[in-house]
């Protein structure tokens, strides 16, 4: 067993790639405890041509990484997708395999699909279908298994009982999923469909183990919600569409789809995860959860170092310069670059509403290309775990220094939230979830040195004088399970 922290992931993907395989894959594909861990080839692919094409949070590598709590996000992939600048040949479709790992089978069923909803309920299902402790798998010499849950109660349960089993906690990923953005299939506008779309989200809130947050927004116009721009770098950018609705608000049925996920007249609260909603839509929704005191969600994000979306301007911090600095142009629908990534006006109302805050296992979101450099030339493993690390540590300190300004307890809301087969471009070492085992020790370097340097900037004693095991352990576990405790109940 390992000896590591027990890891909580906010945000990763096991079931995408190997339900993509039930449409003309492999059947040892097809399990979510397969596992493609990445050979010298495939890291060759991903630091040049940012290819993930081996598998990073199959429960297999979940189990090796300690990971004893995943939240799960079930995503139907959106037709801006699969219906892309490409077109629809053999050569489209081969190209998007190679960039996703879905399986080309997949890819043309998603093309062909006409609801996003079905899509999930298969999904769904395909996830319970492999829950449960009847249904063992050998990882590294024991029994491993894992189990759908409904509150973080049945997960201490389910962690208390075992030390090989780990709780799944289900979350959707896009509102898309209620069958909206549909327009290129030809459907009548969502608005027309109120009553229908209304009605998928209290079939969802009814669900045996219903999602704990849904991610409101993703990469494309779902008729709900403004998007941020994500596809700003190589082929992605000259390839996938994502002008309409860019950097917009909600409209007016995206407000009541909101409510009727908030509201409990059909089951339990469906919390809101703010990532991928454009800057615009971000503000509208802090301002509505701060009217019921309910806490600001990113499961997987990244922050840009600027003050405010209004006043895009660094702050005098050791962490400015060291954040990626492409994203949004003023073209695009908005005025400031990286308006994916997180503001620090956010960042403080993130806290002060006892949100969360899990940090991206993207480098494309996490570091500038500078900081890039400190970690792809690495060959000797050790060196490359620890720049990359650097990138996180970057994130987690430019937090603290944000919410130490600010009188503000500064180690409460980080976490991580990797992203994992999610389509995203791994820090060079940190390959698949098997990885995260070692993350804790070079985040304990960087942590120690950053709190025995007499230049940091904190100011509060309490924020100050933490000891560099407790922060960590806060990063990598503790932040969200006491999240998780209250809120997922």
């Amino acid at each position: 067993m390992s000896r590591h922290t027990p890891i909580v992931d906010l945000h990763c993907h096991p079931t995408l790639k190997p339900f993509g395989k039930f449409h003309g894959g492999p059947k040892r594909m097809q399990s979510l405890w397969y596992r493609d861990a990445a050979d010298t080839y495939e890291k060759f692919l991903n630091r040049f041509a940012q290819l993930t094409r081996f598998t990073q949070a199959d429960m297999t590598s979940l189990a090796k990484g300690n990971v004893r709590v995943a939240v799960v996000a079930l995503y139907p992939l959106e037709k801006g997708f699969v219906k892309n600048k490409l077109g629809h040949g053999a050569a489209a479709d081969l190209g998007l395999d190679l960039a996703t790992g879905l399986g080309q089978g997949r890819i043309r069923r998603l093309q062909e699909m006409k609801s996003y909803f079905q899509d999930l309920l298969a999904e769904y299902g395909y996830l319970l279908a492999g829950s449960g402790k009847q249904k063992k798998h050998m990882v590294d010499g024991d029994g491993w298994y894992y189990e759908v849950v409904g509150s973080m109660a049945e997960a201490d349960s389910l962690l208390l009982a075992s030390p090989t089993a780990i709780a799944v906690v289900p979350t959707i990923e896009g509102a898309h999923v209620f069958d909206t953005g549909l327009a290129v299939e030809g459907l009548p506008d969502a608005a027309d469909r109120k009553a229908d779309i209304l009605e998928r989200v209290k079939l969802v809130k009814q669900w045996p183990k219903p999602p704990f947050f849904i991610t409101f927004a993703h990469h494309f116009d779902n008729e709900l919600c403004g998007h941020a721009l994500a596809f700003d770098q190589g082929v992605q950018s000259k390839v996938l569409d994502q002008q309409k609705q860019l950097g917009e608000d909600f409209t007016p049925l995206g407000l009541e789809v909101l409510e009727a996920l908030l509201g409990t007249t059909h089951g339990r609260r469906i919390l809101i995860d703010s990532k991928h909603m454009s800057p615009r839509a971000r503000r509208t929704y802090a301002a509505r959860a701060e009217r019921d005191g309910l806490p600001l969600i990113v499961s997987h994000g990244a922050v840009n170092g600027m003050a405010a979306y209004d006043e895009p301007v660094h702050r005098n911090m050791p962490t400015v310069g060291r954040f990626s600095s492409t994203g949004l142009e003023p073209t695009n629908g908005s005025r400031y670059p990286v308006s994916i990534n997180f503001y620090d006006d956010e960042l403080v109302a993130i806290a002060r509403s006892q949100g969360l805050f899990g940090i991206q296992m993207d480098e494309r979101r996490i570091g500038s290309s500078l900081w890039l450099s400190r970690a792809a030339g690495r060959v000797e493993p050790r060196k490359a775990l620890y720049h990359s690390a650097a990138m996180i540590w970057n994130q987690i300190q430019h937090i603290a220094e944000v919410l130490d300004q600010r009188g503000l307890s500064a180690w409460d809301i980080p976490c991580i939230g990797s992203d994992f087969d999610g389509i995203v471009d791994p820090p060079n070492g940190y390959w698949a979830a098997d990885d995260l085992n070692h993350l804790d020790d070079y985040l304990l370097m960087h942590a120690y040195t950053y709190l025995r340097e007499r230049t940091n900037t904190l100011q509060q004693p309490f924020n100050k004088h933490i000891d560099p095991e407790l922060l960590v352990e806060k990063v990598m576990h503790g932040n969200a399970t006491a999240f998780l405790r209250r809120w997922f109940v």
